[in-house]
């Protein structure tokens, strides 16, 4: 049965999601029953594709995220209409490989994992650890059951993350979809709050569904389909949590 409906978010405390303006209605309907959701716009330095994703716009940095100085500038209403606290990434960003990837790091704890020499100095300077791995869209790559459980298809970070003592299951790619491109990647098709990652998408529509399920369910972590779409890669989205009603 498809698992849509549960582990709602108490009302009076619901952390605030920032995702694709592009998000599916059908996908979007079942998110704001958990989460109050902040539409990102996209930003033209960006390869179009992407251009909206949250994790090519944001990175979570401690209490406040990173995001690129012109789009913070470009959208400054949003982020103080909402009270977020940022801090600005100014080095140059550009609608080709590597040049989009300066906010695209995976953090597990403050270990940073990513194309190290194409980061943000916001990125590698808070980071405890960097690990250098050849995926550039790191996080787009990683779904994170936890900070020390992740799920990818690419190799190289389920080599780099493993021999860092991470539980890493490793996946067969593709099967998501993501717009102009052969296929998409299962960060970008989830998020993860509070031992919940939700799906854009049916999730048990993916072949390695049961592998997944039982991998998460060591860690007591709930996989929740937000629709019984296709799987869709719209960026993931980025928790911001506060206080609000």
């Amino acid at each position: 049965m498809l698992n849509t409906a549960k582990c709602e978010v108490d009302e009076f405390f619901r952390p605030y999601l920032l995702c694709s303006e592009n998000i599916r209605a059908e996908d979007e309907f079942t998110l704001a029953k958990h989460f109050s959701l902040i539409k990102l716009k996209p930003f033209s330095s960006l390869p179009d594709a992407v251009a909206s994703h949250a994790d090519m716009l944001l990175c979570p940095l401690g209490d406040a995220l990173a995001v690129h100085g012109l789009y913070y500038a470009e959208n400054k209403d949003l982020f103080e209409k909402f009270k977020i606290k940022t801090v600005q990434a100014n080095e140059s960003v550009g609608k080709k490989y590597p040049s989009d990837i300066l906010l695209n790091g995976l953090f597990l704890s403050q270990d940073l994992y990513g194309r190290i020499d194409r980061l943000s100095s916001l990125l590698t300077e808070y980071a405890s650890e960097k690990i250098f791995v050849k995926q550039g869209y790191t996080r787009c790559s990683v779904c994170k059951i936890n900070e020390n459980a992740i799920i990818t298809a690419d190799k190289s970070i389920e080599v780099a993350a493993s021999a860092r003592g991470v539980d890493t299951l490793l996946i067969s790619p593709g099967n998501i979809l993501l717009d102009r491109y052969d296929y998409g990647f299962i960060g970008g098709a989830s998020v993860t709050c509070r031992g919940k990652i939700f799906f854009f998408g049916n999730i048990e529509k993916h072949p390695d569904y049961l592998k997944m399920r039982d991998f998460a369910e060591k860690y007591s972590a709930e996989l929740i389909s937000l629709s019984s779409l296709p799987l869709c890669d719209i960026g993931g989205g980025v928790i911001y949590e506060q206080t609000h009603k």
